[in-house]
């Protein structure tokens, strides 16, 4: 594909514009998590059949997928690769542990500065290393090398310049300005970093028409080759304000999944059938935060679940709760119901001044209830700016500026350091986990490092991890200011008690147990000898209020619980919660699971 910005923006057909994509071509997927993922663009790769591609994606799960159900990948580039709250990705687990795919997992500021470097058009941008971990080694797109200037490591990343990037936005003007509402993901760096970028967009307004919406970005014309219009082209994922992901038809997608079906073929349905499901989607859109709280209050009762015994998911709650601290800023990863409402607690309660930034990007949230279908819309609505992945790295994240993001782990060992990245047997991959996004990176960066095991075993908390996705490894205070990092400590709260990592052992010491659990329960559920503080403290139970605040106010559906499940039983407390919020909104089910 020829390295050639057409002026002016040529508006076209999703299958002229498809049509410039050849075999071997590197592409580079935009949106994230299920928020604007371009996936119209991506199911008519589909049926275009190209082949053996290098896809890049920092995190849509639900777009590689796609691709490798349909035998069109070669090779994936990705951070992390999942379908969020149902489970890893099906097509792109198996690939992998099968050998059908090549695959790279790059930390989420490796992808950053590789992208930036791409939009230079530099070789290579520097960044501080992701020290400790399995990524800080010397690969063909990443070395190391010291500072001419102050003698420190730094690592360095190799440009990375895909020949073609996936877009779907909001809206574009007839002269061919897009405009993106919301958290913009990597979006803008896949633009300015690929040799061409398509784009789909909801509508196309006439020349100086569109929003006013000060919170998005409006990339320029002529950084955009060609545009088409396609409504719904998110879809299932969300664009909004058109409408929420459809999380009722990703639950019927993983199902399908799992019967071994390319659920690719069922994602984009047609015509009127498609416009009725979005008509209804979009309702969902208009519904504001105060609105939904009094709905809450109304239909509340008095039922004596506020005088039930706390359960482990509550008393992990709010021992997260109880690290985030007042006026400092605290970020929500994916895929973590039970840290969204630790931080909403938080909020609640001792730090009403916390800034939290949820959806890698929407900044300074109010406390308000946590759902499932709503809880982008409510984020989308209060947030006072919306940024890029690549804002909350260049502002907040490599100067250290963020007190604690909550992070839950597939293994951690003796030494603090965790695994998202892959299970061996031996010398083949036997699991294919989701990837680390960016907590190689963010362990050292953020002054204290927070993780949480809701199941701990011998299998998570093991003795030497099968591989170093990251590491606390600057631990002292001098060792944290000789790199210009604040000071903190690494913490994992599991179902059993807490742990601090030792400063001086540098191993995990067990500081607090549950009530009710002896510590022969939780040396047999140790993967190592367990070192015990002298100074053991049983955890203060939650206090009625917290347990109050919890049921009533922040999470009344229970969205934390999923945390604390897994497989089929996780797939119909979604269900559950679903029906829930639409009985809650509408007084009725306005669609069930399946289109």
């Amino acid at each position: 594909m020829d390295y050639l910005h057409q002026h002016p923006v040529k508006l076209d057909t999703m299958e002229g514009m498809l049509s410039q994509i050849q075999d071997g071509d590197t592409v580079a997927i935009g949106g994230f998590w299920f928020v604007r993922i371009p996936v119209a663009l991506v199911d008519g790769l589909v049926k275009k059949g190209v082949k053996n591609l290098t896809v890049l994606t920092h995190c849509s799960g639900l777009a590689l997928d796609q691709l490798i159900a349909a035998k069109l990948v070669k090779k994936v580039i990705f951070s992390f690769a999942s379908m969020d709250l149902f489970g890893l990705s099906p097509f792109f687990r198996k690939a992998i542990e099968n050998g059908e795919i090549e695959w790279e997992e790059w930390t989420a500021l490796q992808m950053t500065q590789a992208l930036e470097a791409g939009r230079q058009n530099v070789p290579y941008l520097p960044l501080k290393p992701p020290v400790g971990s399995g990524f800080h080694e010397e690969t063909d797109y990443y070395k190391v090398m010291e500072c001419p200037f102050t003698g420190e490591t730094l690592g360095l990343m190799r440009g990375f310049q895909p020949d073609v990037a996936l877009i779907h936005a909001q809206k574009a003007d007839e002269k061919g300005n897009i405009q993106i509402l919301g958290s913009q993901g990597m979006d803008r760096l896949l633009i300015g970093a690929s040799k061409q970028t398509f784009v789909s967009v909801e509508e196309i307004v006439p020349e100086g028409k569109l929003d006013a919406d000060p919170r998005g970005v409006i990339i320029p014309h002529f950084l955009i080759n060609r545009i088409c219009q396609v409504s719904g082209g998110a879809y299932p994922s969300s664009c909004l304000p058109y409408y929420i992901a459809d999380y009722w038809q990703l639950q019927h997608a993983m199902q399908t999944a799992k019967m071994d079906q390319n659920y690719h073929q069922i994602q984009q349905p047609d015509g009127e059938v498609l416009g009725d499901r979005l008509g209804k989607l979009k309702r969902f859109t208009k519904i504001e935060i105060k609105q939904f709280e009094s709905q809450l209050r109304q239909s509340a009762s008095d039922s004596a679940d506020e005088e039930e015994p706390f359960h482990m998911d509550e008393l992990m709650a709010c021992l997260l709760a109880k690290e985030v601290k007042d006026g400092v800023v605290s970020t929500v990863g994916s895929n973590t119901p039970l840290s969204m409402v630790a931080y909403l607690l938080a909020k609640k309660t001792h730090v009403p001044n916390v800034v939290l930034i949820p959806f890698t990007g929407l900044n300074d949230i109010p406390a308000y209830p946590i759902t499932l279908s709503l809880a982008e819309v409510f984020a989308y609505q209060s947030s006072s700016s919306h940024w890029a992945i690549e804002d909350l790295w260049q502002w907040l994240y490599q100067k250290s500026l963020v007190s604690v993001e909550f992070g839950s782990t597939a293994q951690m060992d003796q030494h603090g350091r965790i695994n998202n990245s892959l299970i061996r047997k031996a010398e083949r991959i036997k699991v294919r986990l989701p990837g680390q996004a960016g907590l190689a990176d963010v362990i050292n960066f953020h002054h204290n490092s927070l993780f949480y095991i809701t199941r701990q075993d011998q299998k998570r908390m093991v003795d030497v991890v099968d591989f170093v996705s990251g590491n606390r490894h600057f631990v002292t205070k001098d060792e944290r200011e000789s790199v210009h990092l604040a000071d903190g400590v690494l913490k994992t709260v599991t179902n059993y008690g807490v742990f601090e990592l030792d400063r001086t052992s540098r191993q995990l010491v067990l500081t607090h147990i549950h009530p009710g659990i002896d510590l022969e329960d939780v040396q047999a559920n140790t993967g190592f000898a367990l070192q015990v503080s002298p100074d053991l403290q049983e955890t203060t139970p939650p206090s009625k209020e917290q347990l109050r605040l919890i049921r009533k106010e922040i999470d009344p559906f229970g969205f934390r619980k999923l945390e604390f499940m897994a497989g089929q039983e996780r797939l119909e407390w979604i269900e559950q919660i679903l029906q829930k919020e639409q009985k809650l909104l509408f007084g009725k089910t306005l669609f069930s699971l399946s289109i």
